[in-house]
């Protein structure tokens, strides 16, 4: 029996083909250097440990987000209803949208409302710019490509809820503790990870990488790739002092995912202090 097609506000919450996903280049540090986005052993300027090499010429070293672009939503747009439409939005009580633009965007007779910016474009460029990024916003709140903005898995499947069991009174959570010693029992044989010393530089490339950052932003950006995924994996099993400290740690190590954690924090109060009027610099 063939699935039904889904129609109307339902296909709207469809997940986004790979042909339909785009990357953006999201540089590691706000001073990056400008290069091309290729291996050294291509003729570009990339390290040769990142995962993507787009071919761009944008700050390096840099992840690659995905996203759905303005074609692709406006496909999608389409097929769920002809007759969509958005158009500006200014109610009291919105705050000040500054550089950008609150929109109302209506698909199937339902409006929802989105913010779009211009990410420090100008002229011709920054319209565009803001009209696409304030239909993409609006049409997350439909339940479009919401797989790409969540950093995690979204849905669990019912077999997947809560910690199942491996054996009689042991959960999967205690099958899979660390060995006391990390050096035995490494089951990392095919991949980046094959010895405790590759898993340990990984770990100081992901330490620098979070020093650089300058705002909230680019820390969601290097724990979106697949490098920190698979690293937080691995070291899960092996070495979780690498991340959130604790013995064999020294004190002032607090892990990566602690520091990930406190310096979006730290990122997100300094700039709702910016917003409220509160910080001079």
């Amino acid at each position: 029996m063939s699935k039904e097609a889904k129609t109307g506000l339902a296909l709207l919450r469809e997940p986004f083909l790979p042909n339909q996903i785009s990357k953006l280049p999201k540089p590691n540090r706000r001073d990056a250097i400008k290069g091309k986005c290729m291996p050294k052993s291509k003729g570009g300027d990339a390290p040769d440990w990142q995962d993507h090499f787009c071919g761009g010429y944008h700050g390096l070293p840099a992840v690659h987000l995905d996203y759905v672009g303005h074609a692709a939503l406006t496909d999608r747009l389409l097929d769920c209803d002809p007759k969509w439409a958005w158009e500006p939005c200014v109610k009291p009580g919105l705050p000040d949208p500054g550089n950008g633009m609150w929109i109302e965007l209506t698909v199937c007779d339902v409006t929802r409302i989105g913010y779009g910016s211009a990410d420090g474009k100008s002229g011709g460029d920054a319209i565009k710019e803001i009209i696409g990024d304030g239909l993409r916003n609006a049409a997350m709140r439909f339940g479009a490509a919401l797989d790409l903005w969540h950093k995690g898995d979204l849905h669990l499947d019912a077999s997947e809820e809560g910690a199942p069991e491996t054996r009689e009174g042991q959960s999967q959570e205690d099958a899979v503790a660390p060995p006391a010693d990390p050096t035995k029992g490494w089951r990392e044989p095919d991949s980046a990870y094959s010895t405790p010393s590759k898993l340990h530089k990984i770990m100081m490339s992901l330490d620098h990488d979070l020093n650089g950052c300058g705002d909230s932003s680019m820390v969601y950006a290097i724990t979106a790739t697949t490098e920190w995924k698979e690293f937080v994996r691995v070291a899960g099993i092996h070495c979780p002092h690498y991340l959130r400290g604790g013995e064999p740690a020294p004190d002032d190590f607090e892990g990566l995912i602690a520091k990930a954690e406190n310096l979006v924090k730290k990122f997100d109060s300094d700039e709702a202090q910016k917003m409220a009027g509160f910080a001079t610099a």
